[in-house]
């Protein structure tokens, strides 16, 4: 996994919103959030791969839509407008050209989760 600083793959101001919504009440809901995140996001991805090898346009533009939206929330903007590019081929009603973007999320999510597992329980 590499070591990609989280302000190469993340929003931090988007990271700093989500840890003051909990404030001194919730000091854990950052790292509640993060871990949903990393746990569907994961399972996302992989249903992106098993999408585009099915040749589903349908399953891939649902499943990237749904990964573009949750990569917003935690502020991986990249992810997200990666994301976007599959949900948008697939609502064309096609796979064409997906490869190459399935295989760019697949490699950036895992900066991404490297990025926010690295994140939760501290300020940065």
């Amino acid at each position: 996994m590499s070591h990609v600083p989280p302000s190469q793959v993340l929003d931090l101001n988007v990271v700093q919103a989500l840890r003051d919504l909990g404030g001194d009440d919730e000091p854990g809901l950052f790292d509640e959030v993060v871990e949903l995140f990393l746990t569907d996001a994961q399972t996302n991805v992989s249903k992106l791969s098993a999408a585009f090898a099915a040749s589903d346009a349908k399953e891939l533009q649902r499943v990237a839509h749904s990964l573009k939206s949750s990569a917003a929330n935690v502020g991986a903007m990249h992810l997200s407008k990666l994301s976007f590019e599959v949900e948008k081929l697939g609502r064309a009603g096609t796979c064409e050209g997906a490869g190459p973007w399935v295989e760019q999320i697949r490699t950036h999510f895992q900066d991404v989760s490297a990025a926010l597992a690295a994140m939760r329980g501290g300020s940065d």
